[in-house]
């Protein structure tokens, strides 16, 4: 098989593929440990992060039989994982839904078993993996249509559409990956492969955006159920009521503040107990308590879910925070509370009235920096490797390509692993964020950035000069130094647009 510069660039962008794939495994296993320490149900977030595994272990063994078609071993490993796929996907979806007994589950796996064991030429098991997955994919595609898009309203619903179209997307591409795509669709067997794994490459960067920023998957009707939240101060006034139906006739807030202090009162004094009372059960409507020193908050919900407590208790935090130089001397100006409003909206994430999911859920602002110097590293492979396709062009000794496919993967395997070390560098810099010094903060940013752009421009020079051929080349020096500068403009462009996207709540 000959290989050219597009076959390469399809490779290369396989590869990027799964460093994408993986990073978002990454995040959603950690979404799932929080989860977990939070009380809340794991299995679905652990099924998304295996899917985002299983797609990145198809990408990885078929770029290595396209490589080496003689090792068999990689395209039965590329399908068995492609069943696990479909599988992982199909779990979640009967999770949330928790009425089927995992019938569609068992159905993909007793499929992938079978195909495994009792195809072993690569022709029967293609034909195989031809007929069973579109079945697969169609199962998943009305999964996700009935269970997470009809379900669902508001923007929940816009989002997990948004999120059903780029799915769809997906396997599109896919199947333009596969042997049928140039003939099926009329383009050139170079073409192809790019068009497809640049859609690829897309729609997992969507798709991991859209399922990373949910907050649980078990009580995606939340914010339905939401009727009222009332924050009570400690002599028993009403400091601030929000309302998140709309009503004509609008009960009066300070009324129903006092009814529920002395509510509260009366059953602890009725029960005798010393603690404080968290829950109110009444038919359809539960209220919920959550104290802090200086007030109590109260929602009133129809249905007492576990991400209510979660998100009051932010809420309350967030609260006396914002009004600690007030709350402690308070003499009754209500106006005083209004900015709560605001607040309100970013815990409930609430847009014009309507409850929607927030663009970062739990990811909270160390996993977002994170996230954006991770998509810094994934950039350099790129960079790297259409770099060397120019410089190509005007060396005496073209850089081999089958050295620029070896640099590529090493320097992606070495940007992977600077992801560890960059993850404990944000838990240092979010202590010195809480040390409230702008000087520290400031100088900790652009420490950071200058650390984690040097490193990767070093890495990627050695990594030129070890296999490129190009040993004391003065053009390499100048493009790892183009890297360097291009590198910093971007991650402080990104900082700089971060902090100004805060919101401010005392304004």
């Amino acid at each position: 098989m000959v290989y050219t510069y597009l076959s390469y660039t399809a490779m290369g962008l396989g590869f990027i593929i799964i460093a994408v794939y993986f990073y978002f495994f990454i995040i959603i296993l950690n979404k799932a440990r929080t989860a977990r320490n939070q009380g809340m149900e794991v299995a679905p977030f652990v099924g998304l992060a295996l899917m985002f595994l299983f797609f990145a272990l198809i990408r990885l063994f078929l770029n290595y039989y396209e490589f080496n078609d003689a090792v068999i071993i990689f395209y039965t490993l590329a399908a068995l994982f492609g069943y696990l796929f479909f599988i992982s996907f199909i779990f979640v979806t009967e999770m949330i839904l928790k009425k089927t007994k995992y019938i569609l589950t068992a159905f993909c796996l007793i499929l992938c078993i079978y195909g495994i064991i009792f195809f072993k030429p690569v022709e029967d098991l293609r034909l195989y993996t031809q007929i069973t997955l579109p079945i697969l994919a169609v199962i998943l595609l009305s999964n996700y249509l009935i269970i997470l898009v009809l379900k669902t309203t508001g923007n929940i619903r816009r989002k997990l559409g948004i999120g059903l179209f780029v799915l769809v997307l997906a396997f599109f591409f896919y199947v333009l990956d596969t042997s049928v795509g140039p003939t099926f669709f009329l383009l050139s067997p170079e073409a192809s492969p790019i068009i497809a794994r640049t859609g690829l490459l897309v729609s997992g960067l969507v798709l991991g955006y859209i399922f990373v920023s949910f907050e649980t998957f078990t009580e995606l009707d939340w914010p339905k159920k939401l009727k009222d939240l009332f924050i009570i101060y400690k002599s028993g006034v009403n400091l601030f009521h929000f309302s998140f139906i709309r009503e004509e006739h609008s009960p009066n807030p300070q009324l129903i503040s006092a009814g529920l202090s002395g509510i509260k009162a009366f059953i602890s004094r009725m029960m005798r107990s010393e603690e404080n009372l968290k829950i109110v059960d009444h038919e359809n409507l539960k209220l919920i308590f959550e104290y802090g020193k200086y007030a109590t908050s109260v929602l009133v919900v129809s249905e007492n879910l576990h991400i209510y407590h979660l998100k009051l208790a932010n809420l309350m935090n967030q609260f006396e925070n914002l009004f600690q130089d007030i709350l402690p001397d308070w003499i009754g100006e209500i106006e005083q509370f209004l900015p709560t409003k605001h607040l309100v909206k970013q815990v409930f994430e609430l847009e014009e009235g309507e409850a929607i999911v927030s663009r970062v859920g739990l990811i909270g602002p160390l996993v977002r920096r994170f996230f954006i110097f991770s998509i810094i590293l994934l950039l350099v492979p790129v960079s790297s490797g259409f770099l060397i396709y120019f410089l190509n062009l005007f060396l005496w000794q073209p850089i081999m390509i089958e050295n620029w496919m070896l640099s590529f993967l090493i320097i992606l395997t070495i940007c992977l692993g600077i992801i560890i070390p960059t993850w404990f560098n944000y838990r240092i810099f979010q202590k010195i964020d809480s040390l409230k010094s702008n000087i520290k903060d400031i100088s900790h940013k652009l420490l950071t950035l200058l650390i984690l752009c040097a490193s990767i421009s070093i890495i990627s020079l050695i990594i030129y000069l070890l296999y490129a051929n190009v040993l004391w080349s003065a053009t390499v020096w100048v493009v790892g130094v183009i890297e360097f500068v291009i590198l910093m403009i971007i991650g402080i462009s990104l900082i700089e647009r971060l902090e100004r996207t805060k919101p401010n709540f005392k304004k």
